[in-house]
Parts: C-alpha cells; sequence; structure tokens
C-alpha cells in the first residue's frame, strides 16, 4: 500500500504498470479494483491480522487481492496451484483462513478435503461457476467481492505488520509459512531493483507464479518502485518466450534456471534476431559463467 501511495501521489495513476498478454492495467485500475475487492472482503467479515488463502494462476484478480489484503491489514497467503491432497489441506488449515479465493477448475480439490478444513467458512471462485458441491462451505462468485468502497477506509500498516504467508516446499517435512512482513517485501524489491539496475520505462517480463516471492518482489513491487511495468505471462513457454519478448518489448526477464538454459539451447528464430540488443538484464539463479557466455 505505501508504494501505491507513493506512486498516485507521484501524478502517476495513468502509468501503465501492469501487462497480462496484451492487457494492460493502470495505477489507477489497482488502486480502484484493490480498494473494490478489500470493500468485498471486508463485507465477508475479513479483519485486520487475518488470512486469506489464494489459489489461483497468474492475472490480475490476484494482483489486486494482495493489495487487497494491504489495504485491510490482512495476509494474504498464496499457495502453490499444483498442490492437491495433503498437501492443500495442510496450508489452508496451518494458515487458518476462513477466507480463500480459487480458480474454477481448482475447486474439486477443495471438496474432496472439505470435511478436513477446521477453519474454511467461504470460498470465491475466479472464473465460470464449479459444478462441485459443498456441504459446509459457501461457494460465493468473484463478482461478489465488488464491494461499495464509498465507506471503506484503508487500515494504517506498519513496517513490521504480516503481509504474507509464502509456504517452503516441505521437502524435508510438512511445508513451513514464512511470516513476510510489508517491511520486508518493500526492502527486498528495493534491493532487487537496484541489484537490477531497473528503471522508469524498463518492462519486466516473467512466467513466475504469483505464489513464489520471486514474482512478487523481483517483478511486482520492483517495478512499481521505479515507475516500470510487469508484464506477467501465464507459465513459461520455451516457443512462445521469444514472440512475448518481442510483443511486450521487454528489456529485463525474470526467470528460473531451466528455462535461462533452455532458452540459450534453442534453435535461433527469426522472432529472437529481431529481438537482438532488446533485454538489457536476465534475471535467474544460478547464472554460471558459461551460461552468461551463452547467453
Amino acid at each position: 500500500p505505501g508504494l501505491l501511495a507513493l506512486a498516485l501521489q507521484q501524478g502517476r495513476r495513468d502509468h501503465i504498470a501492469f501487462d497480462f498478454s496484451g492487457t494492460f492495467y493502470t495505477l489507477g485500475d489497482l488502486d480502484r479494483d484493490s480498494r473494490q475487492m478489500a470493500a468485498g472482503l471486508s463485507a465477508l467479515g475479513l479483519k485486520r491480522g487475518e488470512t486469506v488463502v489464494s489459489i489461483l494462476d497468474n492475472s490480475w484478480e490476484q494482483i489486486a487481492l494482495l493489495f487487497a489484503c494491504g489495504h485491510l491489514g490482512a495476509v494474504h497467503v498464496p499457495v502453490n496451484t499444483a498442490y492437491k491432497g495433503e498437501f492443500l489441506r495442510h496450508q489452508i488449515n496451518d494458515a487458518d483462513a476462513a477466507i480463500a479465493i480459487a480458480e474454477s477448475h481448482y475447486i474439486e480439490r477443495i471438496v474432496e478435503i472439505e470435511n478436513d478444513l477446521q477453519s474454511l467458512q467461504s470460498l470465491v471462485y475466479r472464473g465460470e461457476k464449479p459444478a462441485a458441491k459443498f456441504s459446509r462451505v459457501e461457494l460465493i462468485g468473484l463478482d461478489a467481492l465488488a464491494g461499495d468502497q464509498s465507506s471503506f477506509e484503508p487500515a494504517e500498516v506498519t513496517p513490521g505488520d504480516l503481509a504474507m504467508l509464502i509456504y517452503t516446499a516441505g521437502t524435508t517435512g510438512p511445508s513451513k509459512g514464512c511470516m513476510v512482513s510489508h517491511g520486508y517485501a518493500c526492502n527486498l524489491s528495493k534491493q532487487m531493483a537496484e541489484l537490477n539496475r531497473m528503471q522508469a520505462g524498463d518492462v519486466v517480463w516473467t512466467p513466475l507464479p504469483g505464489f513464489h516471492l520471486n514474482m512478487v518482489c523481483v517483478t511486482l513491487l520492483a517495478t512499481l518502485r521505479v515507475g516500470a511495468t510487469a508484464s506477467i505471462y501465464p507459465r513459461f513457454s520455451l516457443s512462445n518466450f521469444w514472440p512475448e519478448v518481442e510483443r511486450s518489448k521487454a528489456t529485463l526477464i525474470s526467470l528460473l534456471a531451466t528455462p535461462l538454459m533452455l532458452i540459450t539451447d534453442a534453435p535461433d528464430s527469426d522472432a529472437m534476431k529481431r529481438c537482438y540488443g532488446q533485454i538489457r538484464v536476465a534475471i535467474g539463479a544460478p547464472f554460471p559463467e558459461p551460461l552468461v557466455q551463452k547467453w
């Protein structure tokens, strides 16, 4: 919320801050939609310090939800969209969430574990109304969260207040929720913007998922900080990589190690040749010297 307020105070409401495969959103859109969603969540009973679980693909609503939680002083808990069964049950229960927001095509997974979910009361779906039936949990369409913000007053949050729970992979036991404060997220985004030499006018392209801190801090918050644009793709596609870089006019890309290697080993394409010199920084770890030379 602090970063958004700073950007709006500088008169940049019309700045195109987000690009979803050619659908663009401004800071003004973020302000309006996140406030509406916050008002809707408040009407559902969400209070300061409480958690909201999300099982969402990369989307505009995912971004609006993060800031809606910030407006309320609530805690955003984005869950890995591949999870089901015990993995999903553990994280929803551990987060102690009464409200969850999920894509329609993930709803059946929650129906299967409904009886084991201790706190969940309301499930908001994005997309078409699912055929799945719950015995106890209330099913609500995402449109219902477009609440009346005329009497809505955003909460005052401090740097030490909890912004997110980001769960670990659970390779050594049940996943643990990493407590990410507003100050931590903002400070990490500042470091990433400086480290990767981001500047106003840049376009940072990523297909990384919104349930990972990388996308939130390295792409989303860092671009807001410097006045750049975050271009967010649904998921990594080797065949669509260079066409997307060309379309988005990306100057920075944020990926992980395996896609970075796949890109360099793929055959040359016309789109790649047209993008020669366009990318100023490729972000990813690890980035060993042989991979640097290939790039």
